[in-house]
């Protein structure tokens, strides 16, 4: 949908809604809120909010300009997404979580393209129907310098969205269940600019990670759970200089003796202030060499 289009729906809006509150729906959500929106923060999931009682909210005169909203689980599209955008009361605009709403694609390039989006730090959309496509609006960007997070998992990123999103400057990058195989998840793990990247529940697969060549420089944790890995991967992993790497999970990994071996074998093991490895399906001979090779502090979860 053109911005144009947009507009036109979105004046629908303020028409059928007269420019004010609709009632009592309005009333409740803004009157229960009132201490919250006070410091800047319009804190609303799953009340069945959609684009047009999102636009009698931000016009009611009790709402106050917003740094902090939070719509997660509701029933907003790209319709609802553009009129917040532009609306005067999110100039200042910080922290953005409409995850769990139907934006998909096109509320992602919306996003995209908007300069509001400059100041956002904390950027939550997961499952919001997007595709590759919206990923990739979205991660090239000129309006994303602020970010410190962004979470865009469960739903169809790929291993398309995962490359487009190694440029994204965000210091932690949530992409949970999102559909990366082995391709993405390389490309992330030796380019992405973040310094905490989560992986969890994606199908990488045994072998998903050889051939990785380095690890970013920047990655302090890597949370790589349920992701199917193999030994090799562990080894492909261990292999690698890994300079700011604190945090490591590859929990319910099938990485075997051999695996586990390769693990307490890293450069790094000794740098790391927490290392998950439960349910990697090693002998307990495996795990008491792991658990030697790490020593007396703690942190370890193995076995």
């Amino acid at each position: 949908m053109t911005r144009r289009g947009l507009g036109g729906l979105v004046a629908g809006l303020l028409l059928a809604c007269g420019g004010a509150s609709p009632g009592g729906r309005v009333d409740g959500l803004v009157g229960t809120r009132a201490r919250m929106l006070e410091d800047g923060g319009l804190v609303a999931a799953g009340e069945h909010i959609d684009d047009a009682l999102l636009l009698a909210i931000l016009a009611d005169p009790r709402v106050p300009d917003l740094r902090d909203v939070e719509l997660a689980d509701n029933a907003i599209t790209v319709v609802g997404v553009q009129a917040l955008l532009d609306h005067a009361k999110t100039a200042g605009l910080r922290a953005l979580h409409l995850g769990s709403n139907p934006l998909g694609d096109a509320g992602l390039v919306a996003l995209a393209g908007s300069s509001r989006l400059a100041n956002v730090e904390r950027l939550l959309l997961g499952n919001v129907g997007a595709t590759s496509a919206g990923v990739a609006a979205l991660a090239g960007t000129r309006n994303a310098s602020a970010l410190t997070m962004v979470e865009l998992g469960y739903q169809a990123v790929g291993d398309h969205g995962a490359v487009a999103l190694v440029g994204l400057p965000a210091g932690t990058l949530l992409l949970q269940k999102a559909g990366i195989g082995g391709v993405g998840a390389r490309a992330l793990l030796a380019g992405a600019a973040a310094t905490s990247l989560t992986l969890d529940e994606n199908p990488i697969g045994a072998g998903g990670l050889v051939g990785l060549t380095a690890l970013a420089p920047t990655l302090m944790s890597l949370s790589l759970k349920q992701t199917a890995l193999g030994p090799a991967d562990a080894a492909a992993l261990a292999a690698l200089p890994a300079p700011a790497l604190r945090h490591l999970s590859l929990a319910y990994a099938d990485l075997g003796d051999d695996g586990v071996h390769a693990i307490a074998g890293a450069p790094w093991l000794g740098q790391l202030k927490s290392l998950d490895l439960t349910g990697t399906r090693a002998s307990a001979a495996a795990y008491a060499a792991l658990r030697a090779a790490w020593g007396e502090r703690g942190g370890l979860s193995a076995g």
